[in-house]
């Protein structure tokens, strides 16, 4: 996360309700998207009106001229990552210039990149291919056991048709669910899943993906042999066939990048999120009435996890057990998990006592069979946000045990010394003063600019922050951060926009942005709204022409 040169996508919320469940009468829609944290911020905010074409409100990516999140006087969406699988690889037996494929021999597709170096000379590297996709062997290098293995990597978003562009332009143009869906039909990868509602009463989810079709025995968690056409897909699943949601009884719709069902009955490989956020969404709309604006604005800052606090109050529980003696400091952070009430506030001290002890366990159980640098990249993954609440829950879990020693260790047997040792970090680094161990002393935001880079004048001028920064990496307000052992907790991504829709006025829509519209340092608009999305504040999103053109800067685009 900390050194691509682009914010990667990471998830996003988005939820819908039925207007028999909301004090308007009229659907409402949200939608808060999570993309790494950049300055200017990534998305941008543009009315786009073409006369006799489009009249749309939307959130726009550089570079794409339709809006990905939108709405106009009567529909509306807001998207998430789907997180499906769409990357597959493939063991290739390749000789000199051709690789072996149902008992032929196929040349290999062999093509040079030239990667342009700011103040450096060119680099050329040579691109060698197969039917599934390039060769990355060299690109994995930390796996010694693939060095002398040719590896492809098949990424379905490069198969076929791209259609992306003309999905959204059908999408942007859309005025009813009808000419909606044929556009989201359009949309192969990456991923997504769109959630919608319109004035007209309905509301849905789709997920929108090409779902890979496969013979039944092929295992895609593993490297396949690309030797046979018995490994290679067998097709994809028609759009109509996709898991999708209208107007369900119940009267809302949620998603969260979690895992779901297709009509099949079948769960689709990929790479989901724990429900933790999911599940909660759907416990606060099934339990609502006369839904509204202030009820919406709640949920979006929602800080709490129950995983985790249950997590928490397991580990005090089972540290009390075994009944050490414990120091005064050693005392309080046990009190502080065992009243913890799963909340992400700044204040909150025990969720930086569960992040960092969790991290030393987990430091523990998988050191002794990866490197560093296996598990800084291991720490970053979802499989490791679903995994650890399981291994908590089962003390006798095999990752528990260290693989050096002759004894087969679980969980009750380290969780005293690691918990310790946790303690003394937060001594050694930040102190004995409690104080100095809030959420929001550790947890921090900071809106960074590239021209700042490495200069701290540029960095007090064109950074924004850093704050105190409530949520967490699963909290419905996401707040993404990578534990380490310097406790520097700082986000590195989340709700790149808020926004709150009700049909009833849908021309004086709710968002809020991280930083500001405008990209220029010197503009007004440059950070105007950084403290209010830190304060859970929000602002209109007028549609109406006359606001337009009395408020607003005008710029002209011109073909001479």
């Amino acid at each position: 996360y900390d050194h691509v040169p682009i914010p990667p996508f990471h998830g996003s919320n988005a939820w819908a309700v039925a207007g028999h469940k909301t004090e308007s009468g009229k659907p409402m829609l949200c939608n808060d998207t999570h993309i790494g944290y950049g300055m200017p911020q990534v998305w941008y905010e543009s009315h786009l009106s073409v006369k006799n074409d489009i009249e749309i409100y939307g959130n726009f990516l550089p570079g794409i001229p339709y809006a990905l999140v939108a709405h106009n006087d009567h529909l509306g969406w807001g998207m998430t990552m789907f997180e499906n699988e769409e990357l597959d690889f493939y063991s290739e037996k390749i000789t000199g210039d051709f690789y072996e494929f149902e008992g032929e021999h196929l040349p290999v597709r062999i093509h040079e990149e030239v990667i342009q170096i700011k103040g450096a000379a060119d680099t050329t590297i040579t691109i060698i291919e197969t039917h599934h996709g390039p060769l990355i062997q060299d690109a994995i290098v930390d796996f010694v056991r693939f060095r002398d293995a040719d590896i492809s990597m098949r990424w379905d978003y490069l198969k076929g048709d791209n259609l992306l562009i003309e999905a959204f332009r059908e999408m942007n143009r859309a005025e009813d669910m009808d000419a909606f869906t044929a556009g989201l039909s359009k949309i192969h990868g990456p991923g997504l899943n769109a959630v919608y509602a319109d004035h007209d009463g309905n509301i849905g989810w789709w997920a929108c993906a090409r779902i890979l079709q496969w013979n039944e025995d092929v295992n895609t968690k593993t490297i396949l042999d690309g030797s046979v056409r018995y490994n290679d897909p067998i097709g994809a699943l028609p759009f109509t066939l996709n898991p999708s949601q209208i107007n369900p009884s119940i009267g809302i719709i949620y998603s969260a990048n979690s895992q779901v069902m297709l009509p099949t009955g079948e769960l689709y490989p990929g790479y989901y999120v724990p429900e933790s956020r999911a599940e909660l969404i759907k416990k606060v709309l099934l339990s609502a009435e006369d839904v509204d604006e202030d009820l919406m604005k709640e949920l979006h800052m929602n800080t709490f996890n129950e995983v985790d606090m249950k997590a928490a109050h397991k580990l005090e529980a089972m540290i009390r057990e075994q009944n050490p003696t414990f120091i005064t400091m050693e005392q309080l952070a046990l009190k502080e998990l065992r009243d913890w009430d799963g909340n992400y506030n700044v204040e909150a001290v025990a969720p930086s006592i569960f992040h960092h002890f969790k991290f030393k366990l987990l430091q523990r159980a998988m050191l002794d069979e990866m490197s560093a640098r296996q598990f800084e990249q291991f720490s970053r993954l979802h499989w490791m946000k679903r995994a650890l609440p399981q291994m908590i829950q089962d003390t006798n879990h095999p990752r528990w045990d260290d693989i050096a020693t002759p004894e087969t260790e679980t969980l009750k047997d380290i969780v005293v010394e690691v918990f310790q040792e946790s303690i003394q970090d937060f001594d050694n680094i930040l102190g004995p003063h409690k104080v100095n161990w809030e959420w929001g002393k550790i947890h921090t935001v900071e809106f960074n600019h590239p021209m700042a880079a490495g200069s701290a004048l540029f960095e007090k001028i064109y950074n924004v922050g850093p704050y105190p920064s409530a949520g967490g990496n699963e909290t419905i307000m996401q707040q993404g951060f990578t534990s380490n052992d310097e406790l520097d907790y700082h986000t590195h991504f989340g709700p790149q926009m808020r926004i709150i829709i009700d049909f009833a006025h849908p021309d004086s829509s709710l968002s809020i942005t991280p930083t500001g519209q405008s990209a220029r340092r010197w503009s007004a608009h440059y950070k105007d709204q950084a403290e209010m999305y830190q304060n859970g504040e929000w602002r209109p999103q007028f549609m109406k022409p006359n606001f337009e053109t009395t408020v607003h800067d005008v710029m002209t685009f011109s073909p001479e």
